[in-house]
């Protein structure tokens, strides 16, 4: 929910602009605009030591953040975006 958006996040001015800040919401404005969609593209997550090291140098600590991140947010996705998914 929105409630779970961190502050720094909604007063960064890199942010503050924006809105839709959950899954749930950027569904609703996909599904407003389109009714409903046939593929749902995920992109694995970078952490911010992998941003900032080369490949090699990430930590087992560093890679497994960003490995998290990158699982949750694909359920998280798939949870919220099934119900407006074409069939196939």
């Amino acid at each position: 929910s929105p409630e779970d958006v961190p502050e720094d996040i909604k007063t960064n001015k890199r942010y503050s602009a924006s809105s839709n800040w959950t899954v749930q919401e950027v569904v609703e404005s996909v599904k407003q605009d389109f009714g409903s969609i046939d593929i749902l593209v995920h992109s694995l997550a970078n952490g911010p030591e992998v941003v900032s090291k080369p490949l090699l140098e990430t930590s087992r600590k560093g890679y497994l953040a960003a490995i998290s991140a990158s699982s949750y947010s694909f359920v998280s996705l798939l949870k919220h975006f099934v119900p407006i998914m074409n069939p196939g």
